[in-house]
């Protein structure tokens, strides 16, 4: 263990419980059905991940740069059974889809809007001593109240919220890696309810190969100890004999931090499998490790934790970011291949109280979720400029985000377009209800002649969906867009998408072992901003042109934004002063008595107008009441109110029987005698509504100015009233 001094983090080697690497002692795999929790087949065990030390990102050595060419590091995406063994895809397993992107079209869209965007990392950044670098990025990032950080194989940056770059840094010096450890799959997420960041990333090595005298591999997980990430961070890690941790999901509580994952044997195939394991693909069964959130928020020495046991029957567990408040850690997976269900499933308890249970809960039905490009390569990407096709992946599903009882969760699958000439790969979205356990949308999203492939999620603090991914086709380079739809809008449907970073080039990079088709992804990432839960930060690959393997990272600040509605139009003038005496006396001519008060009205007959201010409902009212007649004889009364602009209540004789025809009669009929014994009362005014002026008015009915019933008027072609309320 002296050799370990050399690193700044010293980490106590924790042995997680294994049922597969011929472990003394370990249990066999188990079938799991529905509702049956790993908690009741077996007693739990329970231990601690030791703490070793903080990692000071600000002191970190920058990372290798070259821009020498040389081979590049292929990062192993391991899967059930051999690539070159799969049989072909029977005529009507593929579905077709269902939520086309509309942004070709000239509808209109609403897709999320890019607010601003930069660079981020690069393969002339990703580089492992020696110079040799690395695809794919796998690129991720976090974004906390003033700082963003991204990391890719096999380095991290922090930046500002501008895109300043602010620190550069190796992942295997953060994390603690080990020399000649092969390093990868780095995952971070922040966590505003606790304001921390969480890490986790893998390494592997094999005896055959490497320094270590046994094979061996390793789960990091890193915490910082503030919401900024240039602070102090602590590290833990924990050791598997013979076998690796491989392409680990990072989920996130109330009082849980998940890290779920693939474990094959280090040495195969083709090397020995370890007993336990699948002997013809190494696979050693999916883990989920759950730890006590609060002591890891502590910086605690021996956080609490609970590993389930390997299970062989299931792969890819993908927990979800809760970005509401839970207690319950939520999951889902699919069979690998061809799916037609989602497997849900549900983490209870802490592993503090020793009462963790992991059960996987329901099997929703989907339509048929087929790799896109494992095997057959049935829809490997298209990409202009070359004929040499992009890497789209599995069916595995690769993120799951929760919100307020609600779980998305992402995937690639191959799909058909009606009328399209191929199989094509699409955006595989679907939303669980986990309330009741139902799926509430299932979405194949992507268009005719296009390849749509690794989208990131998250839901915005509304509900939206916001997703980030790459797309090309025999005529665009690689590039990355974004896309969304408002929680309103109608199921399974997508409101197109925007471009987030053009493609420069196609990619070619020099190829690994069986490329092409040459890797892309393996997944990306989105965040939610704690400081503007409305915005969502993304980060996607696009191809490049950088003389070197040819990918690069874009970052981007996305919104749904309401579209401003138009101004309204200007209100029409008033009605001038009136040269001569009305025919008709109203409330409209009213108030142009009081703008044009003190100026010769009519011939032959009076206007009479008596201003005033009343205190009323906690303000001052400017008031006014305008006489109509002759030697003053008043025959007709207005009553005024100034708001912001005037208006006129009408005092005239009221039928006795009041319906919201006579109150049309008096609004046509003012200055009209129509009935005598009661009084009616009129307001008119014009108001701005769904693009247009309105003339409104209200009509009341009573005497000596005591209102018992009212009308509401409106005029499009004509008036009509109804009572009020």
């Amino acid at each position: 263990m002296t050799h370990r001094a050399r690193w700044l983090v010293l980490v106590l080697i924790v042995v997680l419980l294994a049922a597969c690497g011929g472990a003394a002692g370990a249990e066999s795999p188990r079938s799991l059905e529905p509702g049956a929790p790993y908690g009741d087949h077996q007693p739990l065990t329970y231990g601690t991940l030791q703490f070793g030390g903080t990692v000071d990102v600000r002191s970190l050595p920058p990372p290798p740069h070259s821009q020498e060419m040389s081979q590049p590091r292929i990062i192993p995406l391991r899967g059930l059974i051999e690539e070159t063994s799969l049989p072909a895809i029977p005529p009507g397993i593929v579905p077709e889809a269902n939520a086309l992107d509309t942004s070709s079209l000239t509808a209109p869209l609403a897709p999320p809007s890019v607010i601003s965007g930069f660079a981020g990392l690069g393969s002339t950044d990703n580089l492992i001593p020696g110079a040799t670098p690395g695809a794919p990025p796998d690129p991720q990032l976090a974004v906390g109240p003033n700082y963003i950080i991204e990391m890719v194989n096999t380095v991290g940056r922090i930046y500002g919220k501008t895109g300043a770059v602010l620190q550069n840094f190796p992942l295997r010096s953060f994390f603690g890696v080990l020399p000649a450890y092969l390093d990868f799959d780095p995952k971070v997420i922040y966590d505003a309810p606790s304001g921390r960041f969480f890490a986790v990333y893998v390494s592997l090595c094999d005896n055959g190969s490497g320094p270590c005298s046994t094979d061996t591999g390793i789960l990091y997980i890193a915490v910082s100890t503030t919401s900024n990430p240039l602070d102090p961070w602590n590290a833990y890690f924990a050791d598997e004999l013979n076998v690796f941790p491989d392409y680990p999901g990072l989920g996130v509580t109330d009082d849980k931090v998940t890290v779920s994952y693939n474990l094959f044997d280090v040495d195969g195939p083709p090397g020995p499998i370890s007993p336990g394991c699948v002997l013809v693909n190494g696979f050693c069964g999916v883990q989920t490790l759950v730890i006590q959130k609060s002591h890891l928020v502590a910086g605690a020495a021996s956080p609490a934790f609970f590993a389930s046991p390997q299970d062989l029957n299931h792969f890819t567990v993908r927990p979800a970011h809760s970005l509401t408040s839970t207690s319950t850690q939520y999951m889902a997976s699919v069979t690998r291949g061809s799916a037609t269900a989602i497997h849900l499933w549900r983490v209870t308890g802490t592993p503090a109280q020793g009462n963790v249970v992991v059960s996987d809960i329901a099997h929703l039905p989907i339509f048929g979720l087929v790799s896109p490009c494992l095997g057959t390569g049935l829809a490997c990407a298209q990409q202009a400029g070359s004929t040499a096709r992009i890497d789209t992946g599995d069916n595995r599903l690769l993120e799951a985000v929760w919100r307020n009882n609600r779980m998305w969760v992402s995937a690639t699958g191959a799909c058909n377009w009606p009328g399209d000439v191929a199989t094509r790969s699409c955006l595989k979205l679907v939303e669980i209800n986990t309330s009741t356990n139902t799926v509430v949308q299932d979405m194949f999203f992507g268009e005719t002649g296009k390849y749509y492939y690794w989208p990131a999620i998250r839901t915005d603090a509304s509900g939206n969906l916001h997703t980030v991914y790459t797309r090309s086709s025999a005529s665009e380079f690689a590039q990355v867009r974004v896309a969304g739809r408002l929680n309103t809008d109608p199921p399974n449907s997508m409101s197109g998408d925007n471009l987030l970073k053009a493609g420069e080039t196609p990619y070619t990079p020099p190829p690994g072992p069986g490329e092409p088709p040459y890797r892309w992804g393996d997944y990306m990432g989105a965040a939610v901003d704690p400081s503007d839960p409305s915005v969502v930060w993304v980060v996607g690959e696009y191809a490049k042109n950088d003389v070197f393997v040819g990918w690069g990272t874009w970052i981007g600040k996305v919104q749904f934004t309401a579209t401003p509605p138009p101004p309204p139009p200007p209100p029409p003038p008033p009605p001038p002063c009136p040269p001569s005496s009305p025919t008709a006396k109203t409330p409209l001519w009213a108030e142009s008595i009081i703008r044009c008060l003190d100026t010769a009205l009519f011939t032959g007959e009076s206007g009479f107008a008596y201003r005033d201010r009343y205190y009323w409902d906690g303000r001052w009212w400017d008031v006014a009441f305008v006489g109509f007649g002759s030697n003053w004889n008043i025959s007709e009364w207005f009553a005024c109110i100034r708001d912001v602009n005037w208006g006129c209540f009408l005092w005239i004789p009221s039928p006795t029987a009041r319906t919201p025809l006579l109150a049309e009669a008096v609004i046509r009929n003012i200055g009209t005698e129509l009935f005598t014994g009661e009084n009616a009362f009129v307001y008119s005014d014009r108001y701005y509504w769904d693009g247009r002026w309105w003339d409104v008015a209200f009509v009341g009915f009573g005497s000596n100015w005591s209102i018992s019933q009212w009308f509401a008027c409106i005029r499009d072609t004509s008036w009509g009233c109804f009572p009020w309320p």
